[in-house]
């Protein structure tokens, strides 16, 4: 048995919420600034909304697969993969100007992301005694109500 600290750790925690806060504000972001991309990468409005469902398919599809093609590596170390690869897929959106570059990074943004919400959940009850899963995890999920 995994012997933990009494202390309850926040500053943990909260840093765990705002991986969670980046990956549900990446996944709305075009539709809050639809106008502008639309224009930037001079598609349709319609096309910028498939941007959306591109991330949130692509997290829903690929979470299964590969959280169990995943599962023997170190948390830790896929952890801070994963999150290197969600960066870059977001650095690359910001500075495409081609709508399939920025599709296909939704895409691998969207993969990664879906990963990490399981993993951060998963993390968050490992940091605290059983009796406190309940309070971690609505500290790492709370980020979802910021957006």
């Amino acid at each position: 048995m995994i012997e933990r600290p009494n202390r309850f750790p926040w500053l943990q925690l909260i840093l765990m919420s705002s991986i969670t806060f980046m990956g549900i504000l990446s996944e709305l972001v075009p539709s809050g600034i639809l106008p502008e991309m639309s224009d930037g990468l001079q598609v349709s409005y319609s096309a910028i909304g498939l941007l959306v469902s591109i991330y949130a398919i692509a997290s829903a599809v690929g979470t299964i697969p590969l959280v169990t093609l995943t599962m023997p590596m170190n948390r830790k170390t896929l952890t801070l993969i994963l999150l290197a690869i969600f960066s870059v897929s977001n650095l690359v959106i910001a500075i495409s100007t081609s709508y399939y570059f920025t599709a296909f990074a939704r895409l691998i943004g969207g993969i990664s992301a879906g990963v990490l919400w399981p993993m951060i959940s998963a993390y968050a009850m490992r940091l605290v005694s059983p009796e406190q899963h309940g309070r971690a995890i609505a500290i790492v999920m709370l980020a979802v109500l910021w957006v």
